[in-house]
């Protein structure tokens, strides 16, 4: 099992993100894996768990302590795995000192409260980044698909007023094993929206 803790952004950036992978899918056939789950930015990557109920005991207590500010979009970016064939489109997040601090919390104190929590690519040099597409498909396409989209204009962002948690039942992310377990806002009103 694994979770991970997100923020979610508003309906019109949602909106926009599932347009433009729908576009990317018209057009290169690329699939719609990325849309599985609401447009989102992560604080950290999926993570390993024993205990669900008190993870989000810990979600809980946590998304009350943090205040609603605000995430700015500076491009689109790109990302190729290859050694698992994997293509990213996504949009770049400016790195701000609160978002690198809400990232550095939550492993601190993740890793204070449960075992294991580690995951790959989360600390100093973690990137934060709005998924809009990804599938497996050859570097060469990748490559293309860059190409035709680079230039793309991308502004914009959205104010954090919701966090997610997410839950994973099997740590291959196949569709159908992962959802979108709880849903809080931020602040002191988390607390009494339970």
């Amino acid at each position: 099992m694994r979770a991970t803790f997100v923020l979610l952004t508003d309906w019109e950036t949602q909106n926009f993100m599932r347009k433009l992978a729908v576009e990317l899918d018209a057009q290169y056939q690329i699939g719609l894996s990325g849309c599985l789950l609401p447009a989102h930015v992560s604080l950290k990557q999926p993570f390993q768990i024993t205990d669900l109920q008190a993870v989000e005991t810990f979600f809980d207590e946590w998304v009350a302590s943090i205040e609603p500010f605000d995430v700015r979009f500076t491009s689109l970016g790109f990302h190729f795995i290859e050694q698992a064939s994997v293509g990213i489109v996504w949009f770049d997040v400016e790195e701000t000192a609160p978002l690198r601090g809400l990232h550095n919390r939550l492993n601190a104190e993740l890793s204070q409260r449960f075992e294991h929590t580690e995951a790959p690519f989360d600390g100093p040099q973690y990137h934060f980044h709005a998924t809009v597409a990804l599938g497996r498909w050859p570097l060469t396409f990748h490559e293309k698909l860059t190409r035709e989209y680079e230039k793309r204009a991308i502004s914009g962002g959205f104010h954090v007023r919701e966090l997610a948690l997410f839950y994973y039942a099997a740590d291959d992310f196949a569709p159908g094993t992962f959802t979108d377990y709880k849903i809080l806002r931020t602040g002191r009103s988390a607390l009494s929206a339970r």
